[in-house]
């Protein structure tokens, strides 16, 4: 797997990746390449990109978890898609459209790769409670 954008929310994926078993965290790419080598140092990865295609050309990939900004969630996970046979992993959200989130629904169909969008407190109490809440009550917010 190869991480793309190394700011914050990155620490927290390079954990949860490292934890699936025979999963391997290869590389990481960030447009500021200062950042993606601190990360790249900090985890003992061997290579550091500030170009997506460089890393693309270079890796052999299966999935790529997309840390980017959501503006670009699009551009860089249709990338990926088209480009390299990598499955895609956003955070979210998405896309900053539907129309972008199904072109990329369409992409990843049409080439047998899987899309996923985290959604990291989903499942967890506080969240739970406040779906529950808002089902009953949809103006108590």
């Amino acid at each position: 797997m190869a991480i793309v954008g190394a700011g914050y929310i990155s620490e927290f994926h390079a954990h949860a990746i490292r934890a699936l078993p025979n999963v391997e965290l290869v590389s990481v790419c960030d447009a500021n390449l200062r950042r993606a080598k601190t990360f790249a140092d900090d985890w003992g990865l061997p290579k550091a990109f500030d170009s997506l295609p460089s890393m693309l050309a270079d890796e052999r990939i299966d999935a790529v978890h997309v840390l980017t900004p959501p503006d670009l969630h699009f551009s860089v996970a249709k990338t990926i898609l088209e480009t390299s046979g990598a499955s895609v992993f956003l955070e979210k959200p998405m896309c900053t459209s539907a129309v972008q989130s199904e072109e990329l629904l369409e992409s990843a169909d049409a080439r047998a790769l899987l899309l996923g969008v985290n959604h990291n407190f989903l499942f967890s109490e506080a969240y739970q409670i406040c779906e529950r809440r808002s089902a009953r009550e949809p103006w108590a917010f």
